[in-house]
């Protein structure tokens, strides 16, 4: 197990006049909890989506370990960017620190 964990992959995209976040688990185990957790983070987001009026027609794909949500302003981009780095980045750099200490020695 690497000392540095694998964190999810949150990108905002600028494409033109619009802007499209995409995120993406990593395959290591610091990502188990994204989908141990799938069902409440995956409620807490499309509930963030919604609050910021995102048309459903924008959700290209939304859970808690993959999405593209596209046609957004800068200021949502930021929004929705921020959110994900605050909530999913901490799980999986927890869930790292956890599984480090249970290795043997």
């Amino acid at each position: 197990m690497s000392s540095k964990p694998y964190l999810p992959q949150i990108l905002s995209v600028n494409q033109g006049k619009q802007y499209q976040v995409e995120w993406d688990y990593q395959e290591y185990p610091e990502s188990g909890v994204l989908f141990e957790r799938e069902q409440y983070l995956t409620g807490f987001i499309e509930g963030f989506v919604t609050a910021l009026n995102i048309p459903e027609s924008d959700i290209v794909c939304l859970s808690s370990f993959t999405g593209t949500i596209k046609n957004l302003s800068k200021n949502n981009a930021e929004k929705v960017q921020v959110m994900l780095e605050n909530m999913l980045v901490p799980l999986a750099e927890k869930r790292h620190e956890s599984i480090k200490k249970d290795r043997p020695k």
